[in-house]
């Protein structure tokens, strides 16, 4: 029987201010009741010490997973991650997310949400949503003005123009796969040099690749079932001389 793992790391046992735990408290109670009591949050109860609850993994049959919306959080001061993957919850996600002042990775990832990303969440350092049926414009999520290194935004059904797309320094993982970006990739993605995983496969894209830089790192399925790429590590663009090698060998 496979497994649904809750992941709520809640950093609250440094803060020394009684009137910030109670409030934490009173939140938390409020997302038990948002996720219809399930039974393996039982001991989440007024006067439990939520901070043994730090780094605490929960893990459920599929038959008792969580379903409904994804909870709102409201006033939860400390919860740095939430991990809320393989789960059954629907509607979309809230822009409330982004008031939580130190959350720093989100996952949303194989669920049943639709809608778009709120824009808020540029905030948020790593931010996974794959596996739902969200939709719209992720570009926003990229560039100098988001925080966001980690972007996995994988079977959905996401449509922009990566084209105008700035991938930066702060990238780590990009997964953009089976959505519905098309343009070309721009010449930032060879430059994005903390870049260490992407995939970029299953849309719409089209055009000669970047050459030089971090190419070398990527093998040629990490662009594969696009509309027409073409270019190391893809075969050569038509009426084209023959790419030069890559500047970094594949890792």
């Amino acid at each position: 029987m496979s497994i649904i793992f809750l992941l709520l790391f809640l950093l609250c046992c440094n803060t020394p201010v009684l009137s910030t735990k109670n409030s934490d408290e009173s939140a938390l109670l409020k997302i038990k009741k948002q996720l219809g009591d399930p039974p393996f949050l039982s001991s989440w109860v007024k006067g439990f010490n939520f901070c043994d609850a730090a780094f605490r993994t929960s893990s459920v049959p599929d038959e008792t997973s969580v379903s409904g919306r994804v909870p709102h959080f409201y006033n939860n001061s400390n919860l740095d991650v939430i991990v809320l993957a393989r789960n059954n919850l629907s509607h979309s996600i809230p822009p409330s997310l982004s008031t939580l002042p130190i959350l720093t990775y989100l996952n949303l990832s194989s669920n049943h949400l639709t809608g778009t990303i709120p824009k808020s969440l540029v905030n948020v350092w790593g931010i996974d949503v794959g596996n739902n049926q969200l939709h719209g414009d992720a570009s926003f999520l990229f560039g100098n003005q988001s925080k966001v290194g980690v972007i996995i935004l994988a079977n959905n059904s996401f449509k922009f123009d990566l084209s105008y797309v700035e991938f930066t320094d702060n990238l780590y993982e990009v997964d953009i796969s089976h959505n519905k970006i098309y343009g070309k990739v721009p010449s930032s993605f060879a430059t994005a040099f903390g870049l260490a995983y992407a995939n970029l496969s299953f849309n719409r894209l089209c055009g000669e690749l970047p050459q030089g830089g971090i190419m070398g790192r990527f093998s040629a399925a990490v662009f594969a079932n696009n509309r027409c790429l073409c270019g190391y590590p893809l075969p050569p663009c038509s009426n084209s001389s023959p790419a030069p090698a890559p500047a970094l060998p594949p890792a």
